[in-house]
């Protein structure tokens, strides 16, 4: 808690984790490192609406799938998560890659290979 907290005052003072996001980072496994924490605490500082980071915020979550169709693939989840992760950061690729947990490399590979564009 003390390290999550630290990397979201850091940058965002005036927001705060929710406690079952506190909870959440406590059960996580973590395969990468301590930049991994500071990634998935970031994400959630700027995709949550409000103050408050919610779980949903920092490991995202995709929308329920229609009841009457099959579930979308990982890669169409993927796709649409990276989109609006580029145009909430109005296409700033780094700060996209950032958010995502990716390198920079990684998302220019992802972003020809799903063929998006902006706007």
């Amino acid at each position: 808690p003390l390290l999550a907290n630290f990397f979201l005052k850091k940058h965002h003072p005036d927001k705060e984790l929710a406690p079952e996001a506190l909870q959440a980072l406590q059960e996580y496994d973590f395969p990468g490192n301590v930049r991994e924490l500071a990634n998935l605490v970031e994400r959630g500082a700027l995709l949550c609406e409000g103050k408050v980071v919610r779980v949903e915020d920092m490991f995202g979550g995709a929308p329920p799938a229609a009841k009457d169709g099959p579930p979308e693939s990982l890669a169409e989840v993927e796709k649409r998560h990276i989109q609006r992760v580029l145009d909430y950061t109005g296409w700033d690729k780094k700060k996209a890659a950032a958010i995502l947990g990716i390198s920079l490399r990684s998302l220019y590979r992802k972003i020809e290979g799903y063929g998006l564009h902006r706007g």
